[in-house]
């Protein structure tokens, strides 16, 4: 393959020809996924900045899945990069990730402080592409799988031969899925994860934890009742009036309270997206004094 014998040794073997190149634990790391044929192809861009130059010199093209921190913050390591085309805006400046993320004018210095802490830099794409496509290599052909909701372009690469699936965000931890970004549409993410229950996978790759080879549909039925599940809680909470406000203190939907301004501010999105579905729905209603109730 080419690749320095150190880094042969840390990636994990999936199938011939394809490895997970591992990341730290944190919330800026992510893995990638090395397939080595005919050209070697990188998906995603998260992994240590050690690991990013070792591997930068052998790899032809770095495909993201997804504009999301974890998957495009080593991007500029490499010199031919694809982004979605949906959101490769975000990959040019601060100010670019935050106009793609919707982030508002009011949060912008809170969002901001965050990707420099996270060490954002911007990165030049190539080439753009949508999902839907095909990659086809010397020996095998991925399928950009659409999978909208994380975020509008997020698309997954599979196999459909050996039934390998590098799935991005999805990675069916216990507490849920995370949508505190604007742009990250619920009902999309909900009918990806339907979608998804319908595909045939034997290796489920995620950008964080490790890959998984058994219970992955009883998984994805659990994270897709995840989003009900908080529904309900929320609906539980407001028996009692609460402003927008004390909903975030109690971290309403992580149950994890947080002092930190980007948590306190992705905990909101993601409590805003769930009371607008229970407004619609008319499960709750707002007040005159700005706080929200269940109704009776």
């Amino acid at each position: 393959m080419g690749l320095p014998e150190s880094v042969e040794k840390s990636l994990t073997w999936v199938a011939d020809g394809v490895a997970v190149v591992p990341a730290p634990a944190g919330r800026f790391s992510g893995a990638g996924l090395l397939i080595a044929d005919g050209d070697t192809v990188l998906v995603d861009a998260g992994m240590l900045p050690e690991t990013r130059a070792q591997l930068a010199p052998h790899v032809d093209v770095c495909i993201l899945t997804s504009c999301g921190l974890p998957q495009m913050l080593g991007a500029a390591d490499f010199r031919t990069v694809w982004a979605p085309r949906a959101e490769a805006r975000a990959l040019l400046s601060e100010d670019h990730f935050m106009d793609t993320r919707g982030v508002a004018a009011a949060d912008r210095a809170v969002v901001r402080k965050h990707l420099e802490h996270a060490r954002y830099r911007p990165a030049r794409y190539a080439k753009t592409y949508r999902p839907g496509g095909l990659l086809a290599l010397q020996s095998s052909e991925w399928s950009f799988v659409p999978a909208a909701g994380p975020s509008p372009g997020t698309t997954l690469l599979l196999d459909p031969k050996r039934h390998i699936l590098f799935a991005g965000p999805f990675d069916l931890a216990d507490e849920g899925p995370w949508y505190g970004w604007p742009d990250i549409d619920l009902e999309a993410y909900e009918q990806t994860l339907e979608r998804l229950l319908e595909i045939d996978v034997a290796v489920w790759v995620p950008t964080r934890g490790e890959p998984r080879r058994r219970g992955i549909r009883p998984a994805l039925r659990s994270w897709r009742e995840a989003i009900d599940r908080r529904d309900d809680k929320l609906t539980s909470l407001l028996a009692t009036p609460h402003a927008l406000d004390e909903l975030v203190r109690k971290a309403a939907i992580t149950g994890r309270p947080s002092e930190a301004a980007i948590d306190r501010y992705h905990e909101r999105i993601m409590i805003e997206k769930h009371l607008a579905r229970l407004l619609e729905r008319q499960i709750v209603r707002a007040r005159q004094d700005g706080r929200y109730v269940r109704e009776d």
